[in-house]
């Protein structure tokens, strides 16, 4: 991704500085940061004035001497102990950065609307990312990579003007290898970056397929297809470690070049100082031994910060495509809707026997296949009355989840309405309606904390016991009530997925919200717990209303009606009686189900 200077200076600054809270920080790291490379430059010069006071006799007695090491010491002291303090200031700079962005991107999954969470169902992948890849991208750009850039610029700077002031020849020397070198070194890490950033997404693919290899292991075992499989994993991998070894390779061959022009370097001012040094024919640079130390320390410090320049436009080149990733992702991103359009629900419609809990008028969804817009839900309508459950029948895509989605405000509709209690969806605040709406997807989720805490989704550990035992018997999981205060451990929790479903249930009957949408609640229950869970959904529906996608027909049969669902649109409609007696399509889909849990 190209981005001309005044850009690239441009975002720096502006999330270099993401609040003004950094500004203080930023400016104290900064200032640290200058102290301490001057100092460091002008280090090995005072060791130099040392030597020349050994060595040739100090005019003075042993005790300027004495304090000239004293104050040579004193430098190198604060010269580390202000690295080291702009170093924790920097590294505390970033962490508070990455726990703005960490807690900025939260907000905006968990707590903006149906468009933004359609963001996260087509590309999981992209999320993940910036919680992990970009945000440590942008720790190390704003934490060092800038620093060691200013710090290295400064370090360059003050050595030339120091060995320019000892001697013109030797500055001249130090600045012209400086200056070619910074250009070499920048010529040669943007093509090191060119060979990582082809080698990137190769490596990525290859880490892809070998996760969905390890995820359909048995399908791969199954088709005979491990050659196969083998074989991609180790084309993938060459290809990868040829860009990886080029880069290597081009790299380390820089190293050895540059290393050998400095030793040159270095050579020629031998060969310039050794006549005036041993007092030896004519001499072509005036110098006392400790100048000549001091310069031979600055052409060693000369490599460092040209290599840190180096190393830093990495981190700068991957820390500005972070910076774009985040920028869309946050684009996309859109304000909650916290505001309604008219007053919340108010409790005489809410209570009114005519006022339908659901209604739904002339429903449309799309979703994209193919780089196309494909219609998923056809203009549906239907309305579910007070203490009604509803069930939605139909073949895999015929539109159930996408229905249940949209109802739970987790798809957005391109067109037709939904209304609750006579009030369209969109009209309430997000809490409100999350407060009356609970959603259960047909996977259940679980988290890393205990059973009670997988239930009530709250970190204090106060909820009403009782009511934690009654949902959980509700979901068919009284097992979990001795194990409220057992961890999930989510690699080897020994769960199956029968259980993971019924802590899920538990989840929503916890929450004893007025509107249930569940999709596939029994697929992975036996057969007394389908029952046992479908005469619970049966039960909640007289707290409002209940839509649950089933193809289990212990479920449907206890539904007040019944949707048959074909390419988005209501193929029939009636009581799970009525359709197996009339639909063959009904059948076939119940049929599916089988009897034959135990």
């Amino acid at each position: 991704m190209k981005h001309t200077h005044v850009e690239l200076v441009w975002k720096l600054s502006l999330l270099a500085l993401i609040g003004r809270e950094f500004w203080l920080p930023y400016s104290v790291t900064l200032s640290l940061v200058i102290a301490s490379t001057i100092l460091s430059a002008l280090a090995p010069l005072l060791f130099g004035k040392i030597i020349d006071g050994l060595t040739q006799g100090y005019n003075g007695s042993q005790a300027d001497v004495l304090l000239l090491v004293i104050v040579y010491l004193l430098i190198q002291l604060a010269s580390s102990g202000l690295k080291a303090i702009s170093n924790y200031v920097a590294a505390s700079r970033s962490e508070t950065i990455s726990h703005y962005l960490r807690t900025s991107l939260t907000e905006r999954i968990f707590h903006r609307g149906a468009n933004h969470s359609a963001i996260l169902n087509e590309d999981r992948g992209k999320t993940l990312s910036l919680f992990s890849r970009d945000i440590e991208s942008l720790w190390d750009l704003f934490g060092f990579a800038i620093l060691d850039i200013i710090a290295s610029s400064i370090m360059i700077f003050t050595l030339c003007i120091v060995v320019f002031s000892i001697n013109d020849v030797l500055g001249i020397i130090i600045i012209a290898i400086s200056a070619v070198f910074s250009i070499a070194f920048y010529l040669n890490g943007h093509r090191v970056r060119t060979y990582f950033a082809a080698a990137s997404p190769k490596f990525d693919r290859m880490i892809g397929f070998i996760n969905s290899a390890l995820s359909g292991y048995e399908t791969i075992v199954s088709f005979r297809a491990q050659r196969w499989a083998n074989e991609l994993i180790t084309r993938k991998s060459r290809d990868v470690t040829e860009l990886a070894n080029r880069a290597h390779l081009r790299s380390t061959t820089f190293t050895f070049i540059t290393s050998t022009v400095n030793l040159c370097g270095l050579l020629l001012v031998w060969l310039l100082c050794l006549p005036s040094l041993l007092q030896q024919g004519p001499a072509y640079v005036e110098i006392t031994l400790g100048q000549f130390l001091a310069v031979l320390a600055y052409f060693a410090m000369i490599m460092s910060p040209l290599e840190n320049i180096s190393g830093s436009a990495k981190a700068i080149t991957k820390g500005m495509v972070s910076i774009e990733r985040l920028s869309s992702f946050l684009r996309h991103s859109h304000e909650p809707n916290d505001q309604p359009q008219t007053s919340g629900l108010s409790v005489s419609r809410a209570n009114s026997p005519e006022t339908p809990v659901i209604e739904v008028s002339g429903l449309e969804c799309e979703g994209v296949s193919d780089a196309a817009t494909k219609p998923i839900l056809n203009g549906l309508s239907f309305s579910v009355a007070h203490g009604q459950m509803i069930g939605l029948a139909g073949e895999s895509g015929s539109g159930k989840s996408t229905l249940l989605r949209a109802l739970g405000r987790l798809a957005e509709p391109s067109g037709g309405e939904i209304s609750y209690f006579g009030t369209t969806i969109c009209s309430f605040p997000e809490d409100e309606f999350r407060q009356k709406v609970t959603y259960v997807p047909q996977s259940a989720a679980l988290f890393p904390v205990n059973f009670r805490q997988n239930i009530t989704l709250v970190e204090r550990d106060d909820q009403n016991s009782d009511d934690l035992r009654e949902a959980a018997t509700a979901a068919s999981a009284a097992a979990f009530v001795d194990r409220f205060d057992d961890h999930v451990d989510m690699e080897r929790s020994g769960l199956s997925g029968g259980e993971a479903q019924r802590l899920s249930l538990a989840r929503a009957f916890f929450r004893e919200s007025s509107i249930l949408l569940v999709d596939e609640p029994t697929s992975a229950l036996d057969f007394t717990n389908s029952v046992a869970v479908a005469d619970s959904l049966r039960a909640a529906a007289r707290r409002g209303a209940v839509v649950v996608a089933s193809h289990d027909k212990h479920v449907l049969e206890r539904c007040s009606y019944v949707l048959l669902l074909t390419d988005g649109a209501i193929a029939a409609r009636g009581s799970h009686f009525d359709l197996d007696a009339k639909s063959s399509l009904y059948r076939s889909i119940i049929s599916s189900q089988g009897d034959n849990r135990v």
